[in-house]
């Protein structure tokens, strides 16, 4: 398993530990963090825009479009308060993306979030449902958003 992007200096790599957070032990078999970068920190909130990527299996005997589906209504199940906002395909790469844009509180925080979700098929025909997650306080994500749209295409992923 390979997983790279490009980022700006101001863009660093989220080290290993910090990936059980997002994906803690008791996760659904198969789902795994490739990586992750923080960016520019909101003093107000101490808070790091970040981008999380995760690969999660695909069963043999499930649609892509159903897999797709399934992932969006997984954001709204599962984060609290969460407002879709879009959910579109994505003209750009990564290739077959949609995207997904929302708004939620965090505690007393209101966040901006981002997900990019593909399918992804690697050597052998095995699919993975491969998302890469951007999340800034709503407050700082007029001044990450550039950043997030040039980082995102950048990901590339081997499994």
């Amino acid at each position: 398993m390979t997983f790279s992007y490009q980022a700006p200096d101001r863009w660093s790599p989220l080290p290993e530990e910090a990936f059980a957070a997002i994906a803690p032990a008791g996760t659904q078999s198969g789902t795994r963090v490739l990586g992750g970068v923080a960016g520019p920190v909101d003093a107000t909130h101490s808070f790091a825009a970040t981008i999380m990527t995760v690969a999660s299996t695909i069963p043999d005997d499930q649609d892509d479009a159903v897999v797709l589906a399934d992932s969006a209504r997984l954001i709204r199940d599962t984060i609290g308060g969460f407002i879709m906002l879009e959910d579109m395909a994505w003209p750009a790469t990564p290739r077959g993306a949609f995207l997904r844009t929302g708004i939620y509180i965090e505690g007393t925080v209101p966040i901006t979030m981002c997900q990019w979700a593909w399918i992804h098929r690697a050597q052998g025909g095995q699919r993975f449902l491969v998302t890469a997650t951007a999340t800034a306080t709503t407050d700082q994500f007029p001044f990450v958003a550039d950043d997030i749209v040039t980082i995102v295409p950048t990901i590339e992923v081997a499994l």
